[in-house]
């Protein structure tokens, strides 16, 4: 594919670009509608923002679970304790 870079002095410094068309037909084609930059370098921004929130989040996840690991041991040796227990009942 070929990359197209957007135009506006804002948009090179952000580094946005985004990746057109494998064939030449293609590329005539979508010359032939015009690119809207912006919204592309809109939707881009948008992906990234939601991407890198996620990320933040897991991450947070993993510190809590870390701090809580010996926590969530105790809660499953407990549960297996009464699996083991009702075993013993049922027999």
């Amino acid at each position: 594919g070929k990359t197209v870079y957007c135009e506006s002095e804002e948009q090179k410094k952000r580094g946005l670009s985004y990746t057109t068309f494998e064939s030449e037909s293609q590329e005539r084609t979508m010359e032939s509608e015009s690119i809207d930059c912006e919204r592309v370098s809109e939707r881009q921004l948008n992906i990234h923002a939601a991407l890198t929130s996620i990320m933040q989040k897991i991450t947070q996840m993993q510190k809590i679970l870390h701090k809580h690991k010996w926590v969530t041991i105790q809660i499953l040796s407990l549960l297996t304790i009464e699996s083991n227990e009702g075993e013993i009942d049922g027999n």
